[in-house]
């Protein structure tokens, strides 16, 4: 299950039940909107947040919901874990029962307040979609630069990760390392890497999947036959899997779904020509874009500026060859 940083955003405004008067001698609560939106989720934001190992940093946001469910005492998280099954609400009058847990909710609104203010996970935030605009930019530019230089491109997606389990994570080190490694082999593997002519990847992390990768390759189309590009994702991945983690590694052949995609127009992978204006358009907006996504921030405690997003060299233009000019379709930098 996805965790949106988001939705775990610190209330500007207070976000708690708010005491109302029923009638001349009862009283009951009414939810501002912050507290309807998140109450029925309460458990399952517990849930994730208690399993995300402590040697990893993440989104401001997800950073401010943890270290305030931290600060709380053990009856107030039990209270909190069992929140989406109360009738809170509903306009009924306050027992005792009903009145502690109102307490506790809006005791933890407060707690997340300060917190947010303690580590400026708002200014953070902002910085960090910022920082994916800015991202997003060079990289459109990178793609682009490779699609001017090349006549034709093969384009294969594949995800790399590990075999993992809630309990046991490989270190993000050696997602990053194991990676390095496989290109560094590439200019000596020609069954698998020739006419490889650039890559994007994007480090990330995931409760089941643990510290897993995504990949464009780009080959070059006057080498390699595009039409036999989803048996090259898949000679990509088995690599991964047999030789660089001899065998813990696991991969998703993305381009498998070639077909599919194609069928609803959105494809971005595959044979790409310099006149297909579609596929460039899906594989800037939505291979690349997936890529850029700001709502993915993880990285190792002490990992400093760590780079979670690369990609290769941009390319050197080829030489003008005399002749009536190729049609190439706008490319957007």
């Amino acid at each position: 299950m996805a965790l949106s940083s988001q939705e775990l955003e610190p209330p500007s405004n207070p976000g708690r039940f708010i005491p109302i008067s029923l009638n001349r001698l009862e009283f009951g609560a009414e939810m501002s909107p912050m507290a309807r939106r998140h109450l029925k989720r309460m458990h399952e934001y517990i849930g994730l947040i208690t399993k995300l190992p402590e040697w990893y940093e993440f989104d401001p946001f997800i950073e401010t919901f943890r270290r305030s469910y931290a600060k709380i005492t053990g009856d107030d998280r039990q209270i909190l874990a069992c929140l989406d099954k109360l009738s809170l609400c509903h306009r009924a009058p306050l027992n005792d029962l009903r009145r502690e847990r109102m307490v506790v909710f809006n005791r933890f609104v407060s707690v997340l307040r300060e917190t947010g203010k303690e580590i400026n996970a708002r200014k953070a935030h902002r910085k960090m979609l910022l920082d994916a605009t800015a991202r997003d930019v060079s990289f459109t530019d990178y793609v682009a630069s490779l699609i001017q230089c090349y006549r034709r491109l093969v384009v294969v997606r594949v995800d790399l990760a590990y075999r993992c389990s809630l309990n046991w994570y490989p270190p993000f080190s050696k997602m990053k390392a194991d990676f390095a490694r496989m290109m560094d082999n590439a200019r000596r593997n020609d069954t698998v890497f020739k006419g490889k002519v650039g890559f994007v990847v994007k480090f990330e992390f995931g409760l089941l999947k643990g510290p897993h990768a995504h990949l464009i390759l780009f080959y070059d189309g006057d080498v390699r036959d595009g039409r036999h590009h989803s048996h090259l994702a898949e000679s990509v991945g088995q690599y991964w899997a047999s030789t660089i983690t001899e065998g813990q590694g696991l991969y998703y052949n993305c381009n498998r779904d070639f077909r599919e995609l194609e069928a609803r127009g959105i494809c971005g992978i595959g044979n790409i020509t310099q006149s297909d204006s579609l596929k460039i358009e899906n594989l800037l907006s939505r291979v690349l874009g997936y890529l850029c996504k700001s709502n993915s921030y993880v990285r190792p405690k002490g990992g400093g500026k760590m780079r979670l997003m690369q990609k290769g060299e941009k390319p050197t233009p080829k030489t003008t060859k005399r002749g009536r000019p190729r049609k190439v379709a706008c490319v957007p930098i």
